[in-house]
């Protein structure tokens, strides 16, 4: 259907007016012609319809046409400009600034939570700059989990969608004609979540404690424009009792530290938000006032999920009792730094404070003997159990004439030992050389340490032996050469020794110093001192007072730059360092007054050194506990010594001089640790090195049935002496040896 044609002008006349205001947002004149065209082809359709080119429009002679024709389109746009100007613009007509930007802070770190008596707000303030003045905005803000990074509070809660709390949540109209607005928002806490599971879905109200931050983003017409987070903070938060812990105590010795460590559970994720302090003190039993205290800083705490983790280390005695014995506890307490708020407090088990002049050995041995049905002598036999590994033992014994009087002393000695982790051990002593007594009866004290256990006495029996160990004829009990080879004829009454060659040595003493007894060529060496110990034995050949080893270090019978010749009286070492062995014991039985157990590495000196490269360091196995490696040292100079263990230093003292450090074995470990020892006499200075190998797959022993306190798995100690010594030097005090010579 054919439209009129005023009517189809009409339209196409509008709809250039859109596409002009589209395109410059304001009426160009210079479209004005085509318009008054348009308009000169109606008339012309009125008429004949006959369409006049717009060339022939412009430029014919059709000038009343054209007259009337601009006459009216340009009456018809100054109303369309007119009504143009005197509306509004539209605020939503989705005008940017494409520059917009949003500030979200909040004042505080932490907020307490709402109770019963106060309501607890958060101010949050939004800024919205570089906006649009002809554009109306829309702010839409949430209240955000920090730690899980997630605006949806409930969604890691419950399995079914439900919407949050609408105190989390909102919408504000900026509204428009500005290009910076702040937006203050008051959000009030809703309280502590509560679930009721007795709805389905569950109902839930309020939110946890936790670290939270706030979420806006800014809309044009809901189109997304920008958005910005606040910083975090934590809203409430509090120490749960159940999942904090302190780990056990065990009894310590006095002047040593304490080792804590343990974990303070929280019922949110502070996520570094907060900093805290704990404050761990030692305390007296009945006493309130800490005789010690430590303090962790933020900085060494180790934060982890919902926890704060806390260790302190015995071996740096930061915490140390004050008191020789008596009972002890640990309590550490968690404060929030901002507010100084104290969280809460965890208090530990008791443990003991020993004295280390104490022993709490329970050690014990039994006693038997048998005779030999043919020889008739006697065999001893002592068994010791429920022994503590690390523990050093001795057993002192005599064997006395009980037909004479006064009583005599036929034989004695002793056994000493360092005991291991199998908690016994058997000694086994023959009476073979032992003079005939019709009543010959043995007594024994056994020892821990210096401390006397138990003793033994009335075992007695009929001595009448007639062994012959040596096979030549003569009784071990008359016996002076006990090495007389069986061969050798003797003359009757004999005391058993025999020159057979008739160099002057007798057969038993050259098969010790490793020498033919029946060739004269072959003759043990006795120089130079000729004291009848044949220089194979003789452990100072000069007796100039100092060892053949320490002389000749590496033992090749060479004189070395900076040795010393061992045949040679007059060529000694300027100074003799201490010579130091190495001792262990169980911490819970002290620092011995005297050590008289076996050493594990007997000598700490540049001659072990040597010859550690040479051989595989000596090891021991022991459970875990604290143990006390303890340095031995013996100045043969008479000098006056000073020994570290580690940071522990004793001295300068004159004597057999001890210095020991605790060290800590935990259970389940495999790891090493080092101990440092150094001694001196003043004048020269030495340093080891002793590696000490845990080894957390070794048996703990048993104790009557039960696992001794503190012990759950092994170490050993392991003596890298071969690149380890370091020797120093005082040069002031460096005698010369005609200054030695002269003394």
């Amino acid at each position: 259907m054919l439209q009129p044609p005023v009517l189809v002008a009409v339209k196409e006349s509008l709809w250039l007016l859109s596409l002009f205001e589209i395109i410059g947002k304001e009426y160009n004149l210079v479209f004005l012609p085509f318009l008054a065209y348009l308009w000169a082809n109606i008339f012309r359709r009125g008429i004949n319809y006959q369409v006049v080119p717009y060339s022939m429009f412009m430029f014919g002679n059709d000038s009343p046409i054209r007259a009337r024709s601009l006459l009216l389109t340009t009456l018809m746009i100054t109303s369309a400009f007119a009504m143009i100007i005197a509306a509004p613009v539209s605020a939503d007509s989705g005008r940017t600034t494409g520059t917009e930007e949003i500030q979200v802070s909040v004042t505080n770190d932490y907020y307490d939570r709402t109770t019963t008596s106060t309501t607890s707000q958060i101010t949050v303030t939004i800024l919205s700059s570089n906006l649009d003045t002809n554009t109306e905005y829309t702010l839409d803000w949430q209240l955000c989990n920090y730690a899980w990074n997630n605006c949806n509070l409930y969604e890691e809660i419950s399995a079914s969608p439900m919407n949050d709390p609408a105190e989390s949540e909102g919408t504000i109209d900026l509204g428009s004609g500005n290009m910076l607005i702040s937006t203050i928002i008051t959000f009030t806490d809703p309280g502590i979540m509560e679930i009721d599971y007795n709805t389905n879905p569950e109902t839930i109200t309020g939110i946890d404690n936790e670290s939270y931050y706030f979420e806006a983003v800014l809309h044009v017409q809901n189109v997304y424009i920008a958005e910005n987070s606040s910083n975090p903070f934590v809203l409430g938060g509090e120490m749960i009792e159940a999942s904090s812990y302190m780990s056990t105590n065990e009894n310590i010795l006095k002047n040593t530290g304490v080792t804590v460590n343990g974990e303070f559970g929280l019922d949110y994720q502070n996520e570094w938000v907060l900093d805290y302090e704990i404050e761990c003190g030692l305390f007296e039993d009945g006493i309130t006032t800490p005789v010690d205290t430590y303090t962790f800083a933020n900085n060494v705490l180790q934060e982890s999920y919902n926890s704060l983790n806390f260790e302190l280390y015995g071996g740096n005695n930061d915490l140390v009792p004050t008191a020789v014995s008596g009972t002890h506890h640990v309590e550490c307490t968690l404060t929030r730094s901002i507010d100084s708020f104290v969280m809460g407090t965890i208090v530990g088990n008791d443990f003991d404070v020993i004295d280390d002049t104490g022993n709490q050995d329970d050690a014990t041995i039994t006693v038997s003997h048998a005779l030999d049905s043919v020889e008739g002598w006697a065999t001893v036999t002592i068994e010791a159990i429920d022994l503590d590994a690390g523990q050093a033992y001795s057993l002192v014994w005599e064997v006395d004439d009980n037909t004479m009087s006064p009583v005599v002393d036929m034989d004695d000695g002793s056994y000493e030992w360092v005991e291991g982790t199998d908690g016994v051990d058997t000694h086994v002593i023959e009476f073979r050389a032992l003079d005939d007594s019709t009543d010959a009866c043995f007594s024994v004290t056994f020892f821990a340490g210096v401390d006397a256990l138990q003793t033994e006495s009335a075992i007695c029996w009929n001595q009448l032996s007639t062994s012959d160990m040596d096979g030549d004829g003569v009784y071990d009990k008359d016996d002076q050469c006990v090495n007389t080879p069986a061969s050798v004829t003797l003359p009757p009454g004999s005391n058993g020794c025999a020159d057979s060659d008739n160099d002057g040595w007798d057969d038993s003493d050259e098969i010790a110093c490793n020498t033919l007894p029946g060739d004269a060529a072959s003759t043990p060496i006795d120089i130079p001192d000729g004291d009848g110990i044949c220089n194979y034995l003789d452990e100072d050949d000069d007796d100039d007072g100092f060892l053949d080893i320490v002389e000749d270090i590496n033992q090749d019978g060479i004189v070395d730059p900076g040795e010393t010749d061992p045949l040679d009286a007059n060529s000694f070492p300027a100074n003799r360092l201490p010579t130091c062995g190495l001792h262990y014991t169980l911490e819970a039985n002290g620092m011995p007054a005297a050590v008289t157990g076996e050493a594990v590495i007997p000598a700490l000196s540049p001659a072990a050194a040597a010859a550690a490269n040479a051989a595989p360091p000596p090891q021991v196995t022991l459970p875990a506990g604290s143990y006390y490696i303890i340095a031995s040292c013996i100045d043969l100079d008479g000098d006056p010594i000073t020994v570290q263990v580690n940071s522990i230093s004793v001295g300068p003292l004159v004597g057999e001089v001890n210095a020991g450090a605790i060290i800590e074995i935990g259970p389940d470990v495999a790891e090493t640790l080092d101990v440092t020892i150094t001694w001196s006499d003043g004048i020269d200075s030495a340093t080891a090195t002793i590696t000490v190998n845990l080894d957390g797959s070794a048996a703990a022993p048993s104790n009557s049935g039960t696992i001794l306190p503190g012990f759950t798995t092994g170490l050993g100690i392991m003596a890298m002496l071969s690149a380890v010594f370091v020797f120093g030097r005082s040069n002031e005090l460096v005698k010369t040896k005609s200054e030695i010579l002269d003394d």
